[in-house]
Parts: C-alpha cells; structure tokens; sequence
C-alpha cells in the first residue's frame, strides 16, 4: 500500500470575534461556523485529501486521530482540532479496480477557536496521523 498527501487539512481565513467557536470543515469541502466566528472567503477551506494506491478489492480500515493541536507560527496560541471524519461510510473502503489504483480519501475535522486575546491573528500549523489499515 502506498498513501500520499494531495493536499493539507485547512479551516480557511477567519476572526475569531468576541468569545471564538468552532469552524468545522466537512470531508466534502463545506464550512460552518459556530459562536462569534467570522469566517472570510479569501482563503478557501478543505479538507485533507490523500491518495491510497493499492490492487483492487481490498478492504481498507482507516484510524483518524482523537485530537491534534496547531500552534501560532510566533508561538502566540494553540488551537485544538478534534472530530476528525472521512467521506468513507464506517472509516472503512474497498479499493477500486483501474490502473493506477487510486482511492481518494478526504477528511474534515473541528476547530476549537478561542478569543481574539487566546488565539490572536497570524498563521497556526500542526499536523495529525491518519492509519490506513488493509485487511
């Protein structure tokens, strides 16, 4: 098996306002916001993308992490990102037949935002392990 990243996990460009919320990113693209957040559009949200090459009609398990934390550039605030979810019904996918055998596999998750003084403005990273388990 081999698993690629295509592209990050990204809860887009947003303020917290007065008391924070929650940003959830779903595995299909959509944001929705929660509490005083307001959410921008000039940084487009999505959810993680990976690739899983492996031969056809095999089962596919997929173990997503509890929780992960992304730290301020500056080291200026944490966030946590919890509720992590894929787009395969149960976490679980049978590879599909055709050459090069690419399964795609997207995940969204929850971002835990407090306030401005909490989190304040600037670029938050982290990352998180996804276990692809074939049976």
């Amino acid at each position: 098996m081999e698993v690629r990243v295509v592209q990050p996990l990204s809860f887009g460009s947003f303020s917290p306002g007065f008391s924070g919320g929650d940003i959830i990113v779903s595995p299909y693209g959509n944001r929705t916001v929660t509490g005083t957040i307001v959410a921008f559009p000039d940084i487009t949200p999505l959810p993680a993308r990976f690739e899983v090459r492996l031969i056809p009609n095999r089962i596919v398990h997929i173990v997503l992490p509890t929780n992960a934390t992304l730290t301020h550039t500056e080291g200026k605030g944490k966030m946590t990102v919890t509720n992590f979810t894929t787009d395969k019904p149960g976490n679980t996918f049978i590879t599909t037949p055709g050459s090069p055998f690419i399964n795609p596999v997207h995940i969204g998750a929850t971002l835990k935002v407090q306030s401005l003084t909490v989190n304040p403005p600037g670029n938050y990273r982290g990352t998180f392990t996804v276990t692809f388990v074939q049976e």
